[in-house]
């Protein structure tokens, strides 16, 4: 990426409520590579169901290009 972008990333709660960070990513060509720290509710929720969702927003205005992924 040259310029950094923010994304919204989307885990499971234990009862299957989604618990939305927003975080910088980048990717390395061929994977999407967020920051994470541990302790965090989402590193805990991935540890416990891989299942996640994110929504890429473009550097400048974030209501005219969403990329779903």
């Amino acid at each position: 990426m040259l310029q950094p972008h923010i994304a919204q990333f989307v885990t499971l709660m234990e009862n299957g409520s989604p618990q939305i960070s927003h975080v910088w990513f980048d990717t390395d060509g061929e994977n999407i590579l967020v920051n994470k720290a541990f302790g965090r509710i989402k590193v805990h929720n991935i540890g416990r169901d891989a299942h996640v969702a994110i929504a890429v927003f473009g550097p400048t205005n974030h209501s005219s290009r969403v990329l779903n992924i």
